[in-house]
């Protein structure tokens, strides 16, 4: 099932993953402030297993497309930051390439980092940029330029 209406494919958009483990009616709870900040292209929030989780990205990254991205942890996602992002939203090298970032905190922030093979998992914010292109687009250059 796709998250965007067709009409919408090539622009950009906020998307907003939301996880959370525990009681669902406390979770359905804590994002209904979210829900009232307008309306949504789609709202499919909704319990999920696990693995359907950890696979739900994999369709925007298909085989055979070139790829080349960065990421950077950050204590916080402040105005500054947003204005970064939306300047390289406006400067978007190729339709297929994307922003993410990733809220870290809770109980995934409490656990040491000797602990996980992940390391360190303070509450902070993991901003990640993503060119994706075509094969048949020779000018790989520019999308580097635009990630880095």
């Amino acid at each position: 099932m796709p998250f965007l209406p067709p009409a919408q494919y090539g622009k950009p958009v906020l998307g907003v993953l939301l996880v959370w483990a525990g009681d669902i009616a406390e979770g359905e709870r804590v994002i209904a402030p979210l829900r009232r900040l307008g309306t949504p292209l789609a709202d499919v929030v909704r319990p999920v297993p696990y693995v359907a989780l950890q696979s739900m990205l994999d369709g925007s990254a298909p085989h055979g497309m070139r790829y080349y991205w960065k990421s950077h942890r950050l204590p916080e996602l402040g105005d500054d930051v947003i204005d970064v992002v939306m300047g390289a939203v406006d400067t978007i090298t190729s339709p297929q390439s994307q922003i993410s970032g990733w809220a870290f905190g809770g109980a995934v922030s409490r656990v040491r980092p000797e602990e996980t093979a992940v390391g360190a998992r303070e509450a902070g914010f993991e901003l990640n940029v993503s060119a994706a292109w075509p094969p048949s687009d020779t000018d790989g250059q520019r999308h580097l330029a635009w990630t880095r």
